[in-house]
């Protein structure tokens, strides 16, 4: 399946924030998203989700168009703050997600029937995470799904992203540029609120600013 997004235009008193963005992204592939603060990344997250309304834009599955993909449970969004009611256990959580429930790895020390308000953010994020990737839809958008977490929980998310990247697309922005570049198999780059492919190249991923000369 191939998810599209074109078309898109976006502004905010009178100021554009986002336009003429092309993004395509198949099951099977893990797209990175690079860019600096305030460029329109989680702006683009929020619109293809449904979270925003755009001005103008355009969002189809194999071609068939949607308004709200989620609705149809298509396509699910890690925002960066979250979206996990507090009062739910974690057990909870997979059935508010029409998950079977089974053992977080990282959160041993957690009882399914802890409730998420008492759960580190870390902890928070592991379980928002775990959730979508098993989620039955077949895109997933992560915004920020490093920020927070320890070297290990890092690292336990990666290989869960490589595991799951087989039955989805998945779309992924965070400032540990290292973690995207290594888990990508495609990279794109947010600048003056357009869209651009970049090469994983060393020598030109330098160039753009996210890595350091050696």
């Amino acid at each position: 399946m191939k998810l599209e997004v074109d078309g898109v235009f976006f502004e905010v008193n009178g100021k554009t924030i986002l336009s003429d963005i092309y993004l395509d992204l198949k099951v099977g592939e893990v797209v990175g998203l690079l860019g600096r603060n305030g460029s329109g990344k989680t702006t683009l997250f929020d619109l293809i989700f449904g979270a925003r309304k755009a001005d103008d834009m355009s969002v189809r599955i194999d071609g068939r168009p949607y308004k709200k993909p989620f609705k149809n449970q298509l396509l699910q969004y890690l925002p960066q703050y979250g979206y996990l009611p507090n009062f739910l256990t974690i057990s909870s959580a997979f059935e508010f997600m029409g998950i079977t429930y089974k053992a977080i790895e990282g959160l041993s020390d957690c009882s399914p029937k802890t409730k998420i308000g008492h759960l580190s953010f870390g902890q928070k994020r592991l379980v928002e995470i775990q959730l979508l990737l098993e989620s039955k839809s077949t895109f997933v958008l992560l915004d920020e799904p490093f920020s927070g977490l320890s070297p290990l929980s890092i690292e336990i998310i990666s290989a869960k992203i490589e595991s799951e990247k087989d039955k989805k697309g998945i779309f992924i922005t965070d400032h540990m540029y290292g973690e995207i570049l290594s888990i990508s198999d495609r990279l794109m780059v947010m600048e003056s609120g357009t869209l651009k492919q970049i090469e994983k190249d060393p020598t030109a991923l330098e160039f753009a600013g996210y890595l350091s000369s050696t």
